[in-house]
């Protein structure tokens, strides 16, 4: 019995590090003492272009493993919606060959899998752009943009990006 306790604990361990064999990344800016954060798993492409070989209506967690997840400590507004500090879930819609949508999800501590449309707080148009060079391992990066923040993701040859504005 000894041993079978010993081989369900090693089961249990490999299933964890596979579940979450990629690294995590964070993106994080301060904008009038206030952080936004976003933590996220970051796939490398290993010769394969995943965002340009997905179909219309696809949602992608945006990352790897676990949910992406953004973290406010103040309200955001896009496209007339306010987004009000905690915490959300990331997830990206392909609309078309060049369009993207943002979704901004209330679910949070779920696994990147696990898509609730209902939950949706606000769908973000993204702004699509082609990389001079395919961007190996996932990234997303926030930096202040006026009275907002630039988002920008980056993983293979799609560059997606929108601003999203600080609720004053």
């Amino acid at each position: 019995m000894k041993w079978l306790t010993g081989f369900l604990a090693c089961l249990v361990s490999m299933t964890l590090l596979w579940a979450h064999g990629n690294p995590r990344g964070v993106a994080e800016v301060s904008i009038e003492g206030k952080k936004i954060t976003i933590e996220y798993g970051r796939p490398q492409l290993n010769g394969r272009d995943l965002l340009s070989a997905v179909d219309n209506g696809f949602v992608w967690r945006m990352g790897a493993d676990a949910a992406t997840t953004l973290t406010l400590e103040t309200e955001l507004i896009s496209q007339g919606v306010v987004i009000p500090d905690g915490s959300y879930s990331l997830f990206a819609r392909k609309k078309s060959e060049r369009q993207w949508e943002l979704l901004i999800n209330s679910a949070t501590g779920v696994h990147g899998t696990q898509y609730d449309e209902a939950k949706n707080v606000a769908v973000v148009p993204l702004e699509f752009e082609e990389t001079d060079s395919p961007v190996e391992l996932f990234t997303i990066e926030l930096e202040p943009a006026g009275d907002g923040v630039r988002f920008q993701m980056a993983w293979g040859s799609a560059r997606l990006s929108t601003k999203l504005q600080i609720r004053s």
